[in-house]
């Protein structure tokens, strides 16, 4: 078939009975195909079920009992590759309901596109599962589409197939770019919740959520300001007051006091930020659509372009459904989101990250609008320039009506000329001058979130200080959620965000959770602790005093049901999930101070070295070096049930270390060339649990590996078997020349077997006659159909005399072997009755005396 183009179409044609001719287009170059019927013998009468066809990127069996000609789906996946792979996401430890819930809702979403038929083609045999845990594996294509995976046994499984570019629509002056795509670059699953939070290369991040029925619902947009441009950047040369007022404005366009709806759709362009001169790609779809049961989009947020051809790149993002909050790392800043009331919590620049000022406080009223609440410092009109140097607490009480109540005391606070270097033996951390005095805004209760009023000049020279170590484009590359500590020497808990950037630094961000998320705001308070690294922070993991890794509190499945909306949040005082056994995790020997209290451990990993240090104290325990080859990703794991640190150098080479001691574990070749960290490999690679990971080893292959012996051998010994020897059906008894003959004239195969040795056997007459007739009385049902037949009948009838003839042939070679046989002993006992006689008479004819 030639195509518009001038080329060939791949395509096959299917001929039924010589009346009707099917032609199949296909999406790939046929390479083979072969008809496949029940009855695996030439000599049968063939009727194929199915047709196998082998293309070039795809093997792919159609039923040709089916009046379309549907495609079987095949339990092997071969269409990884159909769209380019840009981002994987591998969980080794999934739970089975989880499993169990997308192949069911995948199962209802494929049964419309392939035929019900099971897969034609069932040689070897596989096995399930051999490590007995259960794997998932999510890939983000270029078309915008994420694919789950079942991994656990010898082959990839689709369970499940996510459109994240449906809901989008580009805008007509990006028809003709190439620069807008709606390509995956990050994916982050919760798997206790099951919420999905998906980022693309535009810009643009849709949250889903996982729901067993179909619902009709819009989706929330939140618009994100555009960050490091000249409206929200901090100029050095202006006034106090100048300052002061800038950063009010500032904070007003930041922070979107508004409060979307979910069952509600907001226009991208409807924010409080829209003032600024930015470009956003795409718009969401906000008729309301009714969804399929899976995954279905809740909120979406678009991140602002600088210009037609720079975009806000997204570097880093990540999910907490315990807390309701969703943080997004850009090129130029951060920016934190509020689940609860899908809307912008805060959003920073880089150099911002580095102050000392929390986020306004906003206490609503109604959901539909917002109220900002103003400190006494605020209402005050009598104030002079002096108390603009002071910073204002607030200390409130939780009444029915949740007002917020006057300042009963104010502190004065001074800064200092600069920053203290706090670079001890054992420490390593900064703290900046504000939140290195005093109480935290932790101190305060947080069921009553108070309004945290901050003296703008101060925070403004503080930035002052900052702004002059840090580098310009700082990028966020790491946010981890954790309920841990956030202050030097402080041993309260509570939820925190750490921030990595590229420039090496590791910031904590305190996070006030309000009882009613509904009508109140979550409030960012910095805690002024700064952790300095080498190079660009890759990854964040935390442990206990009992060495064990913990992960952040997640909230469960049956408490993210949309049908409870009565606007409770989960439980926000949740600890931490401990993921090491205690009776596996290491015990080392006391060799610090007694005096330093180990509540938590951070482990931090940059491009070129790994800090192992004990909070609240945040001393340094051990360290590792990576100055010659650095580092350019890395995650923490369990290796037989023992903690452990996977590290890819950019050599091509996994580091395994052990934690916390940092001790060399395994050194091993992996990719055959170097890495960049900003390479796609970097990208298409996810490290997991029990020491296993993924990655695509070329556009069409993904190879699964393990630093884990055990688990190795685990695999190596349930390991399948391709070619399994089997029984042959029955060879059907096709022997006789007459049945070939008389099979001409009948209208169909007789089914009777007629043998020449039943023939030439001694039988009734009357049986043979019998069996005549009943072949000579059969209707013919017409014309056509009788042709076909006895076309049908002819080529077997002919395929039957040759049997026959040859069958004869070797029966009279046979019976000629055997007269010949019969000859040689007939001439061998004459030849003995000759000898014996000659021996009987030469015997006879001696006497007694003579023998």
């Amino acid at each position: 078939m030639p195509a518009d183009d001038g080329l060939p179409v791949p395509a096959l044609t299917v001929l039924r009975g010589g009346r009707s001719a099917t032609v199949l287009e296909l999406d790939y170059p046929i390479i083979s195909f072969v008809p496949l019927s029940q009855i695996a013998y030439n000599s049968c009468p063939q009727q194929p079920h199915s047709i196998a066809v082998l293309l070039k990127g795809d093997l792919m069996a159609l039923d040709l009992q089916n009046p379309g000609f549907l495609n079987i789906e095949s339990p092997h996946a071969m269409d990884i590759h159909e769209s380019p792979v840009t981002t994987i996401a591998y969980y080794s430890d999934c739970p089975l309901d989880l499993i169990g819930a997308l192949a069911l809702v995948g199962t209802k979403q494929r049964k419309k596109d392939y035929s019900q038929r099971s897969w034609p083609i069932n040689g070897g045999l596989g096995r399930d599962c051999a490590t007995g845990h259960q794997e998932l594996i999510l890939t983000g294509h270029k078309d915008g589409t994420v694919r789950f995976w079942q991994a656990s046994g010898e082959n990839l499984q689709i369970l499940y197939r996510l459109k994240t570019a449906s809901h989008f629509e580009r805008l007509e002056e990006f028809e003709g770019s190439d620069k807008v795509s709606h390509a995956v670059k990050n994916i982050q699953l919760c798997l206790d919740s099951r919420q999905l939070l998906i980022g693309g290369v535009s810009g643009q991040v849709t949250l889903f959520r996982f729901l067993k029925a179909e619902s009709l619902n819009t989706i929330a947009v939140v618009n994100i300001p555009l960050l490091g441009s000249a409206s929200t950047s901090y100029a050095p040369a202006q006034t106090p007051d100048d300052r002061s007022s800038n950063t009010k404005e500032e904070k007003q366009v930041k922070r979107q006091r508004k409060v979307m709806s979910r069952d509600s759709t907001h226009s991208p362009d409807t924010s409080d930020a829209s003032g600024d001169e930015r470009i956003l790609p795409f718009k969401v779809r906000g008729a309301p659509v009714k969804r399929p049961p899976g995954y279905q989009p809740e909120l979406a947020c678009l991140i602002p372009w600088h210009s037609h051809h720079a975009s806000d790149t997204l570097t880093s993002m990540a999910l907490n459904s315990a807390y309701g909050v969703i943080a997004l790392g850009t090129v130029n800043g951060l920016a934190l989101i509020d689940i609860a009331q899908c809307a912008l919590i805060y959003a920073w620049t880089s150099a911002e990250l580095y102050g000392s000022d929390p986020t306004p406080a906003i206490q609503l009223s109604n959901p539909q609008h917002s109220v900002e609440c103003q400190s006494p410092g605020e209402q005050s009109t009598s104030s002079n320039d002096g108390n603009r140097n002071a910073l204002q607490r607030v200390n409130t009480e939780n009444t029915s009506s949740n007002h917020i109540t006057s300042a009963n005391s104010s502190k004065s606070l001074k800064l200092d000329s600069k920053r203290p270097q706090l670079f001890k033996t054992q420490s390593v951390v900064e703290t900046n001058g504000s939140s290195s005095r005093g109480e935290t805004p932790r101190d305060s209760p947080r069921q009553t979130i108070a309004p945290l009023s901050t003296n703008l000049s101060a925070s403004s020279h503080s930035l002052e200080i900052y702004n002059g170590s840090i580098a310009p484009g700082e990028a966020v590359t790491n946010l981890q959620f954790m309920n841990s500590s956030s202050k030097r020497n402080d041993p309260k808990t509570g939820p925190c965000l750490w921030v990595g950037t590229s420039s090496g630094a590791m910031l904590a961000l305190n996070l006030l959770l309000p009882t009613d998320r509904i009508n109140s705001t979550v409030v960012v308070a910095p805690s002024g602790t700064i952790v300095k690294m080498k190079g660009q922070l890759l990854h964040a993991a935390f442990m206990d005093s009992q060495f064990c890794l913990l992960s952040p509190p997640a909230e469960s499945y049956k408490e993210t049901s949309k049908e409870s909306k009565d606007g409770s949040s989960p439980d926000k005082s949740s600890s931490n999930k401990i993921l090491t056994k205690a009776s596996l995790a290491p015990h080392y020997a006391q060799s610090m101070d007694q005096s330093d209290e180990i509540n938590q451990i951070l482990i931090c990993v940059a491009e070129y070295e790994i800090k192992v240090i004990a909070m609240p104290s945040f001393s340094q325990l051990f360290i590792h070096k990576c100055e010659e080859i650095p580092l350019v990703k890395a995650n923490a794991t369990h290796i037989r049930g023992q903690p452990a640190l996977m590290c890819l150098s950019a050599a091509g080479q996994m580091l395994v270390l052990s934690l916390v001691s940092l001790k060399p574990l395994l050194t091993a070749p992996m990719i055959p060339h170097s890495i960049d960290i900003d390479d796609l490999i970097c990208q298409r690679m996810s490290l997991s649990e029990h020491g296993l990971g993924v990655y695509m080893t070329s556009p069409t292959e993904m190879e699964k590996f393990t630093v884990c012996a055990e688990v190795a051998e685990q695999t190596e010994e349930s390991m399948g078997e391709l070619f399994v020897p089997c029984e042959m059906p029955e060879t059907p008894k096709n022997t006789s020349f007459l049945k070939g003959v008389s099979s001409i004239f009948a209208s169909s195969p007789r089914p009777e077997t007629v043998d020449i040795d039943s023939i030439l056997t001694d039988k009734d007459n009357a049986t043979y006659g019998v069996s005549g007739m009943r072949s000579v009385a059969r209707t013919f049902p017409g014309p056509s159909v009788s042709m076909d037949r006895a076309h049908a009948g002819g080529v077997s009838a002919g395929q039957a005399a040759v049997m026959a003839l040859q069958n004869l042939t070797e029966r009279t070679e046979k019976l000629n072997a055997t007269v010949d046989a019969t000859e040689n002993l007939k001439n061998n006992a004459m030849n003995l009755q000759s000898r014996t006689s000659k021996l009987v008479e030469k015997y006879e004819k001696k006497k007694w005396y003579q023998l």
